[in-house]
Formats: C-alpha cells, sequence, structure tokens
C-alpha cells in the first residue's frame, strides 16, 4: 500500500507530545523569569541592609569619636553595646 494508514490515537498521542514539550518550556522559562525578579529584590534588600548597617556604624563611630555616652549611641544608632564597644575610633 503507497498510502499510509492514518491513525488517530497515533496523531493525538504526537500532537499531546508536542503540546507538553512546548508547555514545559513555557513553565520553566515563566519559572526563570520569577526566580531572577525574586533574586534581584532579595539581592537588593540585602544590599539596603547592609548598608544601612556600616550607615549605623559609622554614625556609632563618629559619636564614639565625639565622647557622647555609649546609652545615647545605642539609642541613636540601634546597634548593640558589644557593637559599639567593639568599633576602632
Amino acid at each position: 500500500m503507497l498510502i499510509a494508514e492514518y491513525d488517530y490515537d497515533v496523531d493525538i498521542a504526537v500532537q499531546r507530545e508536542e503540546e507538553r514539550g512546548i508547555a514545559l518550556k513555557e513553565g520553566i522559562a515563566q519559572g526563570e523569569a520569577k526566580g531572577f525578579s525574586l533574586g534581584i529584590a532579595q539581592g537588593e534588600a540585602n544590599g539596603i541592609s547592609k548598608g544601612a548597617y556600616q550607615k549605623a556604624l559609622e554614625t556609632a563611630r563618629l559619636m564614639k569619636q565625639s565622647h557622647c555616652k555609649l546609652d545615647f549611641i545605642m539609642q541613636m544608632t540601634g546597634l548593640s553595646a558589644e557593637e559599639v564597644e567593639n568599633l576602632s575610633e
């Protein structure tokens, strides 16, 4: 026979497999985009937090050099007594 017989079940199976592959690629792309966005947001938050902490340390160091009282430095910077005491003048 020269003409191949059409097999509906095989055709449906092939289509489903193709659609599954497309859906998988789309899902991976969406997951990567979401993960990238979350990573950027977390990185920015960490950077801001670290920057604020470094600024508090810098302020405490200057206050300590100006002979401010420990309690006042702690109140103004939010640092612990140990953090302030460990600062070099």
